[in-house]
């Protein structure tokens, strides 16, 4: 592999990661704050309409010098940059802790059920693909495709209630305990799978029928490979699209389903965490849990090309010429 089109790939991500920082402080910094507003409207009403005018407008200057919102615009962006490069997040302001460790420790709990999930939902679905396209046409194939319409099609927040449901059920609940393995690690981990296995299964079998037909495949077959040899050698040839895909969905799937299932199972994870800092106006958490999103869709567009280039030379060939 080329280091020039590694370089290129690398700076690429590097730019967009940059480009997406700045337009996430824009959109944090110049959208209303309704944060401040309500916190003036709270001292109002506890001071029983006490404060005059003059009052309210120190209470609200004193709440954005407190949080370095009363700066120029340009001063904080290059403040902002500075700070996200060298992993100086800044301290929460309604959680009084080290954003940094708040991110990472958020993360560590939301990856215990997404990681998992996320392995699940590729292996799958790209086995689903296979065997669906390679026995197109027999009953065990079109069971595999009802299978994943069902799990595209049934709501996860209404697979999450169904399992809180049957938790609690009497005999399943004395067997399990408080169930928090079931419903904090295992239950997240299989309902976010089933809605990757969904999309994993429709791009392995749209990217694998063009190539079932082609004449390696049967020459592959007429000298009397296995099946899973014919499979191994068709799945090279689909990778770089398949993976490609699956990294879009992997970030649709961290920004989306990560919050219902966070809020359904009360995990406190990074989406529940995201979901304070806007809610609650805190700009340090706030912009920290964009970072994490924004490196986690960058990185993986990038290790997906760089994972398909080794695997299929003809990816990085065609982007060259």
């Amino acid at each position: 592999m080329r280091l020039r089109w590694v370089a290129g790939r690398l700076g690429g991500a590097v730019l967009t990661v940059l480009v997406a920082l700045s337009a996430t402080f824009l959109v944090v910094a110049l959208a209303p704050n309704t944060a401040v507003e309500g916190a003036v409207a709270t001292a109002s009403l506890a001071s029983q309409g006490g404060l005059n005018a003059s009052e309210l407008e120190s209470l609200r200057q004193s709440y954005l010098e407190a949080r370095g919102l009363n700066r120029p615009l340009w001063v904080r962006y290059l403040g902002y940059m500075r700070d996200m490069l060298t992993l100086q997040w800044g301290v929460s302001f309604t959680l009084g802790a080290p954003v940094t460790a708040l991110v990472a420790d958020r993360l560590e709990r939301t990856l215990r059920y997404a990681l998992p999930g996320f392995l699940l939902a590729v292996a799958l679905g790209v086995s689903g693909g296979l065997y669906s396209t390679a026995r197109d046409g027999t009953r065990s194939a079109a069971a595999v495709r009802v299978g994943g319409y069902l799990a595209f099609g049934v709501p996860n927040f209404w697979l999450a209630a169904l399992c809180l449901w049957a938790v609690t059920l009497p005999g399943i609940a004395d067997r399990v305990g408080q169930g928090w393995w079931l419903t904090k690690l295992v239950a997240p981990a299989v309902l976010l799978a089933t809605t990757l296995f969904a999309s994993q299964l429709a791009y392995t079998r749209s990217e694998t029928r063009e190539v079932v037909g082609a004449d390696f495949v049967r020459y592959l077959h007429a000298k009397g490979l296995p099946g899973w040899q014919v499979a191994v050698r068709v799945l090279k040839n689909v990778v770089a699209p398949v993976a490609a895909l699956f990294v879009t969905d992997l970030l649709a799937v961290l920004v989306l389903t990560v919050y219902v299932l966070e809020f359904a199972f009360d995990i406190p994870g990074l989406g529940r965490l995201s979901y304070h800092a806007a809610i609650e106006r805190d700009m340090p958490l706030l912009l920290g849990t964009a970072v994490v999103v924004v490196v986690i869709g960058v990185v993986g567009n990038v290790a997906s090309d760089v994972a398909a280039a080794i695997a299929d030379p003809r990816t990085r060939e065609e982007v060259e010429q």
